[in-house]
């Protein structure tokens, strides 16, 4: 997960390794800082866990992660979510205003909009069994600099 030059790696011991942290970490040089996630070890995937909605603005599952988020994502302000809300943080921002949300999870939808932001609903219990929430199911053709 990257903003500007910070990256967040999430590690539960299913995939990510100490040594993969450390080859990007000499991969992407001194331009970047990476940062270690720490999740409980029966989880998998950072973003249905941790997501950054726009600049500020996050949504997490704090019961999921082993260690408080550290700087800078501890000074933002913050969406939570219950480890019952399978991929309630696995949200697709399209713009700072703009997210999309399966429409099932309305608690997540009715917090956002009280953030000021945008809120698109899908149905997606489907892709959520199958382990693709609407970040998933996306992918990033091109980001700006």
């Amino acid at each position: 997960m990257v903003d500007g030059n910070n990256v967040y790696v999430g590690m539960s011991g299913n995939a990510t390794s100490p040594k993969g942290v450390a080859w990007l970490k000499q991969l992407l040089g001194d331009e970047y800082r990476v940062h270690i996630i720490r999740l409980k070890p029966d989880l998998f995937h950072l973003d249905w866990l941790l997501s950054l909605n726009r600049p500020g603005l996050l949504t997490y599952c704090p019961e999921a992660l082993i260690d408080p988020l550290s700087e800078p994502l501890s000074k933002w302000d913050k969406i939570e979510v219950r480890a019952d809300e399978i991929a309630g943080a696995n949200n697709l921002s399209i713009d700072e205003k703009t997210i999309v949300v399966p429409e099932h999870l309305t608690r997540i939808a009715d917090s956002y909009d009280k953030k000021g932001m945008n809120v698109l609903t899908i149905p997606a219990k489907d892709t959520i069994e199958y382990g693709s929430g609407p970040r998933c199911l996306t992918a990033i053709l091109r980001r700006d600099p």
